[in-house]
């Protein structure tokens, strides 16, 4: 069952995407991340791709979190008659 937030949606493709290039990096590649060779450049690459994409997830998160909670936050003002 998807949510029907269009915001909690794009962060879940977000945080699944990363997860898929965290297990390439760590498990899977991390010989070629560490030694040096003609490999070690692109796998830094895709190391900082994925920090600024948790960086921007945490900003969407954060984004979220504050809209909700200023709209449900904000008293009703009731008309003043003068």
């Amino acid at each position: 069952m998807a949510p029907r937030d269009a915001a909690v949606r794009r962060a879940a493709q977000v945080l699944i995407g990363l997860s898929v290039i965290t297990q390439l990096i760590y498990p899977i590649e991390y010989a070629k991340l560490v030694n040096v060779g003609w490999y070690t450049f692109p796998m830094t690459l895709l190391l900082a791709l994925r920090n600024v994409l948790l960086v921007w997830l945490a900003y969407l998160a954060c984004a979220q979190v504050l809209r909700l909670t200023r709209t449900a936050a904000l008293p009703e003002r009731e008309p003043t008659s003068e």
